[in-house]
């Protein structure tokens, strides 16, 4: 297999990232390579000239906020979704960069193309890959891009329980128990799948968690339930028949409410959000 230096700095593949070879070849049969570091520059000057012509450079945003234990590994995810784009889109010009405010995370993508609405469903496609919805062969153009994002997932299980032991050295023993390991990855994996989609309401991200249950077909009732409580707004004379679809939820699938919970606790889910997020604790709790 051919080993290519970068076109324009002349670097190989040891000193960055990675290099994109283009499929076109020069008269004397060379493809032009260009690396990471000289792609950022490149897109940077392009979009120097692109305002400094008039022409507009887009903007997708998804904002998610963090419950501590999943920042670093749900940061990394969404950092991945550059390398996605270039794989797929070598040829066009958008840049992904992680914007921190405390624990809430935006990703934004700058397009000059102005393929919002492709950027927008590749979003949508990778947090069904991260959902578990779609494997990442389905996703990706080819095995070995498809076995780096399944790595990448792989690795953010690994991240957030390093980041999770580091938390409970502060936390003391008197604190409610922490939810196992393969609860938070599932946790995570849901947050950004349904953060990373377009959803119109909470409503809408909770009722998508559900058909992620594996007991999605036993528990349908319940699910159904608190969704449309969800979609009329939550007031406390509901606490009652919420509770108990909730706890007919934890017994089949605790795992599901946690991801639940993680939903309703973002700040864009209102006071219906706060109440649902409390009393998914109270039962988790035994409360």
């Amino acid at each position: 297999m051919a080993v290519y230096d970068c076109s324009f700095c002349g670097k190989n593949k040891d000193d960055v990232k990675y290099i994109v070879v283009s499929n076109d070849k020069d008269e004397a049969g060379r493809s032009t390579a260009i690396c990471d570091e000289c792609m950022d520059i490149s897109l940077e000057a392009t979009a120097e000239r692109a305002l400094k012509h008039g022409y507009v450079v887009h903007q997708v945003k998804r904002s998610i906020t963090f419950p501590p234990e999943y920042k670093q590994a749900g940061i990394s995810i969404l950092n991945y979704f550059s390398n996605v784009l270039e794989t797929k889109y070598p040829e066009e010009s958008s840049k992904v960069k992680i914007v921190q405010n405390g624990l809430e995370v935006t990703l934004v993508v700058e397009t000059i193309d102005g393929n919002i609405d492709r950027i927008s469903a590749e979003l949508d496609a990778y947090g069904g890959v991260i959902s578990g919805a779609t494997a990442p062969e389905e996703y990706m153009l080819d095995r070995v891009s498809a076995m780096q994002l399944q790595n990448k997932l792989d690795l953010s299980s690994m991240e957030l329980r390093m980041t999770r032991d580091m938390l409970d050295l502060s936390r003391s023993e008197s604190e409610s128990r922490i939810a196992s390991l393969e609860e938070q990855v599932s946790g995570l994996h849901t947050l950004l799948a349904s953060s990373l989609r377009l959803s119109s309401s909470m409503h809408s991200s909770v009722k998508d968690a559900f058909r992620m249950s594996q007991h999605y077909n036993e528990l349908q009732s319940e699910f159904d339930n608190i969704v449309s409580k969800l979609e009329i707004g939550l007031t406390e004379d509901d606490e009652d028949e919420i509770k108990t679809a909730l706890v007919k939820v934890e017994k089949k699938d605790r795992q599901i409410l946690h991801s639940i919970s993680n939903i309703a606790q973002q700040s864009a889910a209102g006071a219906s959000g706060s109440l649902l997020a409390t009393w998914i604790l109270q039962v988790l709790s035994g409360g």
